[in-house]
Parts: C-alpha cells; sequence; structure tokens
C-alpha cells in the first residue's frame, strides 16, 4: 500500500509517498517520524479509517490520525488493526475530531472536494 504525509499542497504531500508492507511497517514507520519531533507515539495512539475518494490522485484514501498530533497522513487503502479481543479503541478520525476533519480537508458526500 502507498502511505503519504499531511501536507500543506497535494504536491508537497505526493512527495512524501512511499510503499509500506503493513500496518506493522507503517506504525514503525509513524513512531520514527514523531519520534524525531520529540513525541512519544504508541500503536494504540494509530487511528486509520476510510476518509473518501480522492479523484485529484486516484485514491480511495484512509486517513491517519494520532492522538496528540493530528492527521499525520494518508494510505490508499485500508489499514486495519489486528483486533485483540476486548479492544475497545476503535473509534474513526470523525467520531474523534468531529466536523472539525471534514470542515479542513473538504470531505463532500464521503469524497474530497478539489480546491482552487
Amino acid at each position: 500500500m502507498k502511505m503519504r504525509e499531511n501536507r500543506p499542497t497535494i504536491e508537497d504531500s505526493l512527495s512524501t509517498t512511499l510503499e509500506v508492507e503493513n500496518r506493522e511497517h507503517l506504525v514503525r514507520l509513524i513512531v520514527e517520524r514523531l519520534g524525531r519531533t520529540g513525541a512519544a507515539v504508541t500503536e494504540s495512539m494509530i487511528h486509520i479509517s476510510h476518509y473518501g475518494f480522492d479523484d485529484r490522485i486516484d485514491w480511495d484514501e484512509h486517513i491517519i490520525v494520532v492522538d496528540g498530533h493530528g492527521v499525520f497522513g494518508f494510505t490508499n487503502e485500508a489499514c486495519p488493526r489486528v483486533e485483540i479481543k476486548g479492544d475497545s479503541n476503535k473509534q474513526s478520525a470523525q467520531q474523534i475530531f468531529g466536523d472539525e476533519v471534514s470542515r479542513a480537508y473538504g470531505v463532500v458526500d464521503g469524497n474530497l472536494s478539489r480546491r482552487v
């Protein structure tokens, strides 16, 4: 799967695109990147949920939100957590941040709108 970090423009964001093997690889990458800023990140702080289709880049996007950091980036496919019995940490980005995510990224009816 592909992962790109969140940046101010789509061009800047796409310049960070990497191939990741699986969720474990993605988690290691996020922990490493945010660790450089002094942030202590654990797997349970990382939430990935379906975000919508971005027709600018032809990705069915999944948003990556990190507790205490906000939006880290996006993947082009689902990256499910291996469920642990009794795991109650299953909130989507929309549940965590409400309409803030939709307003910030121009989501209309589950799809990203083009910004001019």
